[in-house]
């Protein structure tokens, strides 16, 4: 009995941290942590750099598997979404800063940003979900 139940635990140890990536169900200790800030910046870099690769480690490996064309799609989008926002004429970002309204099993980092000559001025976010204890992926 005792093999069987290790055997079990050893298992479930595995799976989970088979799933595990730097940036998928990465740790944080709490909602407010500043490696919500360094996480926002990879994932902001990687749509910049347009590096599809570096921005599928943050979403669960499986769900890549399943829907690689659908997770493709969205990836794409939030490209062009970003060089829309960042490709206007002086834009320039406010340091960034994690969110102090959010629910507890979410947190996320704000970014405010202006592009004076442009006369535009806007903010957007990096949303993050908990998805066990101590444990974030992108949302």
């Amino acid at each position: 009995m005792k093999k069987l139940l290790l055997m079990v635990m050893l298992l479930t140890v595995f799976n989970t941290q088979a799933k595990e990536s730097e940036h998928f169900n990465f740790y944080a200790e709490n909602r407010f942590s500043t490696v919500f800030i360094e996480k926002c910046k990879v994932w902001r870099n990687a749509l910049q750099n347009e590096d599809v690769e570096l921005a599928l480690s943050f979403f669960d490996p499986d769900i890549v598997k399943q829907h690689q064309k659908s997770v493709n799609k969205h990836i794409q989008s939030q490209i062009r979404e970003l060089k829309r926002t960042t490709s206007l004429e002086g834009y320039h970002e406010q340091p960034l800063w994690v969110g102090k309204k959010t629910q507890p099993h979410h947190a996320s980092v704000k970014i405010d940003w202006e592009a004076k000559p442009a006369k535009a001025r806007g903010g957007t976010s990096c949303a993050f979900k908990k998805i066990s204890p101590n444990h974030w992926r992108l949302n």
